[in-house]
């Protein structure tokens, strides 16, 4: 049996992290890409969160331990925050010649697909953790006192980024 305090802990840093993950990427987008693919950050994070959901759906029937599933999902979520930010430096987007340079397109795609899986996973983490518990009422508490935590140290930390 997983301990749910420990369990609400971590679904509050996961809330915190996704949040924050979200808002600093659309200061990233709109700095390196210009701010006309920036607004697609939200557009990736609710894909990324749809995603896990239909997942969910799909294979909760078949999870066996709750606490590997969640383990799985939390460093999914955290090995690709890294890895998707290394990934999409390495792809040679240019968003000035996607217009006359079709290859542009399928690194917009992939670019965009490596912006999608911390998205997956998180949602993944936070989804199951609602779907383990029998009073959502505190679940969801952990989650939404999360990603306003994480939206307030945004604020507190813009200038420094």
């Amino acid at each position: 049996m997983v301990n749910k305090y420990k369990i609400n802990i971590s679904l509050f840093l996961v809330s915190f992290s996704v949040f924050l993950y979200q808002i600093c990427l659309l200061r990233i987008i709109s700095i390196a890409d210009y701010y006309h693919f920036a607004f697609l950050v939200v557009s990736i994070a609710l894909l990324g969160f749809g995603i896990s959901g239909s997942f969910l759906y799909f294979f909760t029937s078949k999870i066996k331990s709750g606490s590997l599933i969640l383990l799985i999902f939390s460093y999914g979520f955290s090995v690709s925050i890294f890895l998707s930010y290394i990934l999409i430096n390495l792809i040679p987007f240019d968003s000035f010649k996607i217009a006359w340079e079709i290859r542009q397109v399928f690194y917009l795609f992939a670019y965009y697909f490596f912006l999608l899986l911390p998205f997956f996973f998180g949602g993944s983490f936070i989804g199951f953790v609602l779907y383990m518990e029998e009073k959502p009422q505190i679940t969801y508490f952990y989650n939404l006192i999360g990603s306003a935590a994480g939206s307030i140290l945004f604020i507190l930390l813009v200038s420094y980024i």
